[in-house]
């Protein structure tokens, strides 16, 4: 390796360093003279200095003796490197522990600092609610206190006989025995007017007697509340304007909460002392108070299915024993061990919830922003720092006002479609209020099954005659047949509202059936069961009665006739009937299509097409069953079950 021309000596304060070449050793060339050896050192010193103050190129002689000098300590030079790097590895581990020491307390003192924060927010707003609490105390012992204006007031007066006087007129204001607490005259003794009397009551009770009982007193003496300053100023002065009023005829109305009072004519309020007008326009908006609809206090019963785990429930299921006995008995045996089954899992109960009466219009967006602020006010209910605390009154003040917004668009809204009185009366119905329902359960369900129910006495209708037909040379016949359990889930697969978590008369919802039918055994139960009704021919009378819910037809029903009732039948009496269902393929639709398609012949025909639509009042309710068993025994169905069901 040849030196290059970086062989100059750095220079320090513009002087050179030539000291570094000259402790070269060349002692490693043969020679036998040491004569001859420092001679060559001295002209290779010397032709080295004039090479690097005079000529910049190296002598090549010089180049070769240092490149002999690296090849022959080679293995020094490397050791030596390698010394130097394993130091310099080490210092910078010791400076990597350093850094991740002084990393770890500083993060410590982060933590103490945020624990001393939020002991010092929770301290501050500990601190709140004291004062809070204590505000609260102030006026509620201020409550008990009244003012009695008007008594006399003799110079020499003593406490003691304060005390009597007031316990005198208090008793017989009440008609009881009344003992206060301490009586006190505010002020300092005037020559003319006497001083008011503060007094304090032992109990809220007697003060409340007091003060019920307050205009039994006779002038000059008046009972008050004990009420600061500016306040009894205002309601005196609200008092005396109206005093005019009526004095001139006039009828007023005094809002003691805004400190106004309100005449057929102008309108006036209290600011500061005195007593400000309010002249009416024609143009001036109106202010519309209505009171909050207070919401329904219900009840309802519930089982929670999301803690069900699957698996203990097909254990349990699978510990079912098969019952013996006749159609009722075997069906409550088995409905009455699904129940105890979530009797045990999911165990029934109790949940109150309130029902409103005007849901208030909630825009999407403003939606969003409640969701918002539910998740600020649980982080800061988590974390109470001051950004989380800053969050979420920024997000609840949002709240506020988009839903103000949203109130203002909706009666606009309203007001573009119903005009004005319309849209008040459709949001804040006021002068015409809903009427009242009043019917009993009993009537509505005498008069739904009176409609059906024949009189046993009366003769039946003739029946009627089979008419010819051209498949009445086939053989039909109608019967059913046994299930499997690939038919029973197929046909449960096939039922709506698999999640409804409705009970129905024998207890059992569309939910508890759902988790049910992962279970095998479940699904064997079910298939005996049904199997069971048909070869025996008889279904059991609890899947004959059926939940009904009756809907309005009209806005206010006041009759039953106005009602339509909704049967929610049994779920297992549901999931039988769907193993026999109608013709396949086949709908109302179908129906339509066909009357439809007729008409429209009749026009391209140049026809004249009448068609008259028959609506027969409570049609299916009163359908003879007689005849329509007589009916379907023309095709074939005849059986037992068919006339039981």
């Amino acid at each position: 390796m040849a030196p290059s021309k970086d062989l100059k000596s750095p220079t320090k304060n513009g002087n050179t360093v030539k000291t570094r070449i000259a402790e070269f050793n060349f002692s490693h060339i043969n020679s036998a003279n040491s004569e001859t050896n420092k001679r060559p050192r001295t002209r290779s010193m010397v032709s080295l200095n004039d090479s690097t103050n005079d000529d910049p190129s190296p002598d090549p002689q010089n180049c070769d003796t240092i490149m002999q000098f690296l090849t022959n300590h080679e293995l020094r030079i490397s050791s030596k490197i390698d010394t130097l790097t394993e130091n310099l590895k080490c210092s910078v581990s010791d400076i990597k522990v350093c850094l991740l020491a002084h990393q770890t307390e500083l993060n410590t003192l982060k933590n103490d600092v945020a624990k001393l924060t939020k002991g010092n927010i929770g301290l501050s707003t500990r601190m709140d609610y004291l004062e809070c609490h204590n505000k609260q105390i102030e006026r509620d012992v201020k409550r008990i206190n009244l003012i009695i204006s008007g008594l006399s007031d003799p110079l020499n007066e003593s406490l003691e006989e304060l005390r009597i006087i007031v316990n005198k007129l208090l008793s017989n204001i009440v008609k009881q025995e009344i003992n206060v607490d301490s009586v006190l005259r505010l002020g300092s003794h005037k020559a003319q007017g006497c001083r008011r009397v503060i007094v304090r009551f032992s109990c809220l009770s007697d003060r409340e007697s007091v003060w019920n009982s307050r205009k039994e007193t006779k002038p000059p003496i008046f009972i008050n509340e004990d009420l600061p300053y500016t306040l009894r100023r205002d309601f005196a002065i609200l008092r005396k304007k109206a005093k005019e009023f009526k004095d001139n005829n006039e009828n007023c109305t005094i809002n003691w909460k805004n400190k106004s009072i309100t005449s057929d004519r102008e309108s006036h309020q209290v600011c500061n002392g005195r007593l400000v007008a309010n002249k009416r326009t024609e143009s001036e908006e109106c202010i519309i108070s209505t009171k909050k609809p207070v919401p329904i206090k219900k009840q309802k019963h519930i089982r929670n299915y999301s803690n069900i785990n699957l698996t203990d429930l097909a254990t349990y299921i699978n510990n079912i024993e098969a019952s013996q006995g006749d159609v009722e008995t075997v069906t409550h045996g088995v409905i009455n061990d699904i129940l105890a089954i979530y009797d045990i899992l999911a165990p029934i109960r109790t949940v109150t919830y309130y029902v409103h009466q005007h849901k208030k219009f909630v825009s999407c967006k403003t939606r969003q922003i409640i969701k918002q602020r539910d998740k600020a006010y649980k982080a800061c209910r988590r974390d109470p720092s001051p950004a989380n605390i800053q969050s979420f009154k920024n997000y609840k003040s949002l709240v506020k006002r988009n839903i103000l917004e949203d109130t203002k668009h909706e009666f606009n809204k309203k007001v573009e479609k119903l005009h004005f009185w319309g849209a008040l009366e459709k949001i804040y119905p006021l002068l015409s209020p809903a009427a009242e329902i009043n019917l009993e359960p009993d009537t509505v369900n005498s008069f739904f099954v009176n409609i059906s129910t024949r009189d046993h006495a009366q003769t039946l209708p003739p029946l009627p005659t089979k008419p010819a037909l051209l498949w009445d040379d086939l053989d039909l016949s109608f019967k059913f047949w046994e299930l499997s359990t690939q038919d029973i889930l197929k046909a449960w697969k096939g039922t709506k509202n698999k999640g409804s978590t409705s009970l129905e008369t024998t207890g059992l919802c569309n939910k508890m059936m759902n988790m049910c039918m992962t279970s095998p055994k479940f699904r064997i139960i079910i298939m005996n069961l049904f199997n069971m009704y048909i070869n025996e021919e008889s279904v059991p009378n609890m899947l004959k009665l059926a939940k009904v819910i009756p809907i309005p037809k009209v806005k206010n029903p006041v009759s039953p006739n106005e009602l339509r009732p909704i049967a929610i039948q049994p779920v297992l009496t549901k999931l039988f009937e769907f193993q026999f269902g109608f013709r396949k393929f086949h709908s109302t639709t179908h129906a339509l299509i066909a009357v439809t398609d007729f008409v429209y012949k009749a026009w391209e025909n140049d026809q004249v097409c009448i068609m008259v639509a028959l609506d027969v009042a409570k049609a299916y309710d009163k359908a003879c069953k007689e005849v329509l068993l007589h009916k379907l025994k023309w095709y074939g169905v005849d059986s037992k079950l068919q006339a039981s069901y």
